[in-house]
């Protein structure tokens, strides 16, 4: 049954994980890599988890391996770089209109207390599309400031 205030049913699926504990994501959410990430050949499946409701960072959770999560943020670039970035077959393979850019994220890792962000191998996401690819830069992106903690 449909009308204007009934939402379509979608399904979810559950996935155990190893730190989210049992997951259910709704298919919506659900991001689709057909060709896997660097290391980590595809396709794969995954979701963004946010870290806590005030962080700037998500966890790219894989679907089908529950030990693999990825953290992520978003990259704030001037719109006029992510065309830049994207060969004309990336954009095609992400199903990116002319004009429409995708979501920029970058990984995250933290050594010994020093956060350091992959500006080599930036994630583009068509959101709608529900499509990524992680992309391979020969140029590193410009340094992004992560602002301090509030206290």
């Amino acid at each position: 049954m449909s009308g204007p205030n009934v939402s379509p049913r979608t399904s979810v699926r559950t996935v155990k994980t190893t730190r989210f504990g049992p997951l259910s994501v709704d298919e919506e959410l659900v991001l689709s890599f057909p060709d896997g990430l660097v290391g980590f050949p595809g396709p794969r499946e995954f979701t963004l988890v946010p870290h806590s409701p005030d962080s700037p960072f998500l966890w790219l959770q894989d679907l089908n391996d529950g030990t693999l999560a990825f953290p992520v943020t978003a990259l704030d670039l001037p719109d006029s770089a992510a065309p830049t970035l994207l060969t004309a077959d990336e954009r095609t393979k992400l199903g990116l209109e002319s004009g429409e850019n995708p979501r920029l994220l970058g990984v995250v890792s933290v050594t010994r207390g020093e956060i350091r962000l992959n500006r080599l191998g930036p994630i583009a996401v068509n959101i709608q599309k529900h499509l990524g690819r992680q992309l391979v830069l020969d140029l590193p992106l410009p340094a992004t400031e992560f602002p301090p903690p509030e206290r």
